[in-house]
């Protein structure tokens, strides 16, 4: 009987260390997974969050872009198997359609994306292509007006060419045969830049002058305050204890 008591207790305590060490690994191998499938989400979310708040690319046609790259990348992270974080991935996902869902309808928001040249219209087919046309019609109304406006203005302030001494009868014209040269004109303007690649502004605002004049329209926003918080923050540093010897070279050193 001694023998067996010593068998069974030799046989439960080596049952213990394998289920222990068992565990240990899935335990492990759970949370090694789990680690790397929360710190891919989140930094999906940070560097959506840098590009929206930095002082560098700060136009308004960079808000749509990141927004719905940002949504691909959750949507294919929630299909990855297993999949650990899918209700922190669906709570994020709600929270962006319910802060900037209704912007993709946003008429402004759509043709800044689409002046810009890093995006155009590239972002938009991958993430909702049945919106292409709209967007795309509506670009090519604004460059039409564009356009007409530039042609009234030449028109009034330069004198008369050959060719329009030469239209005698350019005051009885209907007012769709007076534009329909723009439209067409601004149809080809519209599908040459939307064809293009994506590109640098830089390189756009040398470009043509109506490229630059409507980017510079529809992107220009609010500068952002992340430059002047940061100047507060690192300033109220100074009046501490620690800099009380700080002298002026210094100083001015900090706050660059």
């Amino acid at each position: 009987s001694l023998s067996l008591s010593l068998s069974l207790s030799l046989s439960l305590s080596l049952s213990l260390i394998f289920f222990s060490v068992s565990f240990s690994l899935f335990f492990s191998v759970f949370f090694l997974s789990f680690s790397r499938s929360l710190i891919q989400i989140m930094s999906i979310i940070s560097k959506a969050l840098d590009k929206l708040q930095g002082e560098q690319e700060a136009f308004l046609g960079i808000l749509l872009p990141v927004v719905s790259i940002t949504i691909l990348k959750l949507n294919e992270e929630k299909q990855k198997e297993p999949y650990y974080c899918a209700p922190l991935i669906d709570a994020l996902l709600e929270g962006v359609q319910r802060r900037f869902g209704h912007l993709f309808d946003d008429h402004e928001c759509q043709l800044a994306a689409a002046l810009h040249p890093k995006f155009r219209l590239h972002w938009l087919r991958k993430f909702d292509a049945s919106k292409c046309r709209a967007v795309t019609t509506s670009l090519e109304k604004v460059v039409e007006s564009y356009l007409v406006g530039n042609e009234q203005v030449s028109a009034a302030t330069s004198c008369p060419t050959d060719d329009q001494a030469e239209d005698f009868f350019s005051d009885i014209l209907p007012e769709n045969a007076r534009h329909s040269s723009a439209a067409v004109r601004a149809k080809q303007l519209v599908q040459a830049h939307l064809e293009q690649g994506s590109g640098e502004v830089g390189n756009l605002l040398r470009g043509e002058k109506i490229w630059a004049d409507l980017f510079i329209k529809f992107n220009t926003t609010i500068p952002s305050s992340a430059a002047v918080e940061r100047l507060f923050l690192v300033g109220k540093d100074i009046f501490c204890d620690k800099r009380s010897r700080l002298t002026d070279a210094n100083f001015e050193r900090i706050l660059k």
